[in-house]
């Protein structure tokens, strides 16, 4: 199951400060959203954030009644920068579950994706520093919280590696993050229990459910055959490799 966040009652899942496993680029994000609030604004899927000053990496939906768009966003010392999905309108739609991910490649570029394709680049230069707080479904800075998100949320994760199209695009047809890069797989939240956020990574950034979430349907996965050493991706076929490298090896 997913989670469902009510951003009235302000609903988000937090990390304790200097539980963070991403600090600086190069990164990637990514999850499914499924947002049931027109108008609701630039609502955080994920983000790393800085707890002493206003410096911060996210990825964001924004909902508004003539602009459904994903932001992928920073703030450091230049200020903030951000790129916008699109050339604006409705890029996705509200009560459908969506794929975004956010890669982070370097302070003067970064990418944003809808369903495993590339919509916007942003290459101001940009660098946050003083990272030290991970959260989702909410921003959490230098001076509280805010831009809650409205809906559900699942399948959340964080690399410190930008991925490259093949990679993204396996995400958006519904291979979980913990097929994805391993080796470099930071943060994984399924979000399929409710309670804890538990990152099942490896790297032990779990995370409170501040005011409580509550369980929710879940986007569809790939369901992978596997065996030691072999990865296989529909519609590729099997390739040996280790788990964290996985190639495309043609049609079936």
């Amino acid at each position: 199951m997913a989670r469902l966040f009510d951003d009235a009652a302000e609903d988000r899942l937090q990390a304790p400060i200097g539980q963070v496993a991403v600090t600086a680029y190069p990164l990637t994000m990514a999850g499914w959203f499924y947002s049931d609030d027109e108008g609701a604004g630039r609502r955080v899927i994920l983000q790393v954030a800085s707890s002493s000053v206003t410096h911060n990496f996210n990825l964001r939906a924004n909902v508004s009644s003539d602009n459904n768009v994903v932001i992928v966003s920073v703030a450091g010392t230049e200020g903030t920068n951000a790129l916008t999905t699109g050339a604006g309108g409705h890029e996705w739609k509200l009560n459908t579950w969506t794929h975004a991910c956010g890669v982070f490649t370097s302070s003067t570029l970064r990418d944003g994706y809808i369903h495993g394709v590339l919509r916007g680049s942003n290459t101001n230069d940009t660098t946050p520093t003083a990272i030290d707080r991970t959260n989702i479904g909410v921003a959490q800075g230098q001076f509280g919280d805010g831009d809650h998100f409205s809906g559900r949320l699942a399948e959340v994760g964080l690399w410190d590696v930008a991925l490259n199209q093949l990679e993204i695009s396996a995400l958006a047809q519904g291979v979980p993050p913990n097929l994805i890069r391993r080796g470099h797989l930071k943060g994984y939240w399924p979000l399929v229990r409710p309670g804890v956020a538990l990152d099942e990574s490896g790297s032990g950034v779990h995370m409170i459910d501040v005011q409580g979430t509550q369980p929710a349907t879940h986007p569809k996965l790939i369901s992978l055959p596997m065996r030691t050493g072999v990865v296989a991706i529909p519609p590729y076929k099997p390739v040996a490799g280790p788990l964290d490298t996985w190639r495309q090896g043609g049609p079936l």
